[in-house]
């Protein structure tokens, strides 16, 4: 989905192709501020924010990109049989040169190293600020986890080290299944684990980091994750009594999930609380 300040302003002709509401567009548009929300469902969105912004330059009218969840960043290098599409993608949006580029919670510094004039929010802080104020965090007990290398590196920096604890897993890449995972942190007995990571899909990768924390010693497990995608509605997540709750926002989302376990925030709700600014390293509080 593309919006211009908000607002929709395209239509479909009958064979297909996409119209620009010329009316719109001037009507929608600020001389002082002016922003396009891209909200990833498919490719389609993508050649919408090139008409977009190509009629926008032929008025002269200054515009930023806020892209909660950036596309094609889980193909941020060749792996197994995956191209590195992350940098098509990048080339494209900083060919479009817009003056800023607000993006939330980067799948890897790969992505704020291809992309111009970005900003970053990093909405996990927000939801674990809610989180552990709804169970209570205990320093002394509890603790945040990061389930791979890729968390380890996103947010090792972020928390106080005597409260984190990492896991690790091992994946075939022939058959994208995970062979194994280790809890590489002691686990104190009763304690409550807060899972953060960027992104979750069907989610089984969180529940076996779940299983090998119970194992551990964890008592039960929260999930908290900066982007969602319809599919965990699919998979293991809802059924697993030991995520007792997940916290996630709607940045992938276009319609309620309907599953009491998992809480959603609405990502303009959280960005109007702080701009592109909220989730900086300065403002994360444990």
């Amino acid at each position: 989905m593309i919006t211009l300040n908000g607002h929709d302003v395209f239509y479909t002709y009958p064979n297909g192709e996409t119209g620009l509401a010329h009316d719109k567009v001037s009507f929608h548009c600020s001389v002082i501020y002016n922003s396009i929300h891209l909200k990833y469902e498919d490719d389609g969105d993508i050649f919408k924010l090139v008409l977009l912004k190509d009629f926008l330059d032929t008025l002269g009218v200054f515009c930023k990109l806020v892209m909660p969840y950036v596309p094609y960043s889980r193909m941020d290098r060749v792996e197994g049989g995956s191209a590195f599409t992350l940098k098509g993608f990048c080339r494209l949006i900083n060919n479009l040169d817009f003056p800023s580029v607000e993006i939330c919670e980067p799948h890897s510094e790969v992505v704020l190293a291809l992309l111009d004039r970005v900003s970053v929010t990093y909405l996990t802080d927000y939801l674990f600020n809610v989180a552990s104020g709804f169970y209570g965090f205990r320093p002394a007990i509890d603790k945040v986890f990061l389930p791979d290398a890729g968390a380890i590196k996103r947010y090792g920096h972020s928390y106080n080290p005597k409260m984190t604890a990492i896991g690790n897993k091992v994946r075939d890449f022939a058959t994208g299944n995970i062979v194994s995972y280790d809890v590489l942190t002691p686990i104190p007995k009763s304690a409550v684990v807060y899972i953060i990571d960027d992104l979750c899909s069907k989610g089984g990768t969180f529940v076996l980091c779940t299983e090998a924390l119970i194992k551990a010693g964890a008592a039960h497990c929260v999930l908290i994750t900066a982007h969602c995608e319809p599919v965990v509605s699919e998979g293991m997540i809802p059924n697993c009594d030991k995520i007792t709750k997940m916290f996630t926002t709607d940045t992938m989302l276009t319609e309620p999930l309907n599953i009491p376990k998992i809480q959603v925030y609405k990502f303009n709700d959280i960005y109007k609380k702080g701009g592109p600014n909220y989730g900086n390293d300065a403002n994360r509080i444990v």
